[in-house]
């Protein structure tokens, strides 16, 4: 068994027992170039960051394949399981980005390195979530170029600089509950909340209204947690959403809501659906 790693990932790989009969260092390639035994050549594309220092991709030359690790993957929406990626699977892919990589800098600097590969890439194949190609594929280049993640999300819990947009989705969401339980369970719901519950520091509610005051970006989760408790998981499904789909056309971060997490807590989409060897 041969590895091709960077140095980076080999001083964490070498403590796993791993003990392979040949091993290549990605940074020694020539013009960043492998050409395998049979001729076959892949292209090396230093991720750094994305989402550890010594993260990779390899890039297939003759199939246009791109195999990026964890850059491009995405949390699956439980129970969808397939092979492309579509429009509606972008939710877990910012998702995934805000919750995993370090900064939008990290994220930017990798984009650049793709999209100055020739010949152009036509797949690109992450180890969790879906393959990406065509328009879809260029989207979501452009939308991760100026993402928000990481250390990025910092100061928005910090500052109201979204405040305007997370309290038209906080209003869209009670709205959409009412519609389906009724107006008065519904503000019932967040009008008994006990006196510690931690939505109680983000809005002002009574009998007849509940405001969002502070902190959009945490506080729609846990209204969403709360006004789905007792209810079936297709209600829990159809409040999330309306909050993704409101807040990417608000151009909002994205709470963060559990996409990838079934109702028993369970990862789903972690498996490898791309044609890279399964290592593990």
């Amino acid at each position: 068994m041969a590895g091709i790693v960077s140095e980076d990932v080999w001083r964490l790989v070498r403590h796993l027992n791993v003990s392979p009969k040949k091993l290549y260092f990605t940074a020694k390639a020539k013009d960043n170039l492998l050409t395998l035994s049979d001729g076959h050549r892949i292209q090396i594309v230093p991720t750094p960051f994305c989402h550890f220092r010594g993260a990779v991709a390899y890039y297939d030359l003759e199939t246009r394949v791109l195999f990026s690790g964890d850059l491009f993957a995405g949390l699956n929406h439980p129970g969808r399981v397939q092979l492309w990626a579509e429009e509606e699977d972008w939710s877990g892919i910012a998702q995934w980005h805000q919750i995993y990589m370090p900064g939008r800098a990290a994220v930017e600097f990798s984009i650049r390195q793709i999209r100055a590969l020739r010949p152009a890439v036509e797949v690109i194949a992450p180890q969790h979530g879906f393959l990406l190609t065509g328009e879809f594929m260029n989207a979501v280049l452009d939308r991760l170029s100026t993402l928000p993640v990481g250390m990025d999300l910092l100061p928005f819990e910090l500052d109201d600089r979204y405040l305007a947009g997370y309290r038209e989705v906080f209003i869209e969401t009670i709205r959409d509950a009412a519609r389906q339980i009724g107006r008065a369970e519904t503000l019932s719901l967040l009008e008994n909340l006990p006196a510690e519950h931690e939505l109680n520091r983000y809005i002002q509610r009574d009998k007849n209204s509940a405001v969002l005051l502070a902190c959009g970006i945490r506080a729609i989760p846990l209204l969403v947690e709360e006004l789905s408790k007792k209810q079936f998981a297709s209600f829990r499904a159809q409040l999330k959403d309306l909050v993704l789909r409101r807040c990417m056309e608000l151009k909002l971060p994205i709470p963060q809501l559990g996409v990838g997490v079934d109702e028993r807590g369970a990862w789903i989409g972690m498996q490898s659906l791309s044609f890279a060897p399964n290592t593990e």
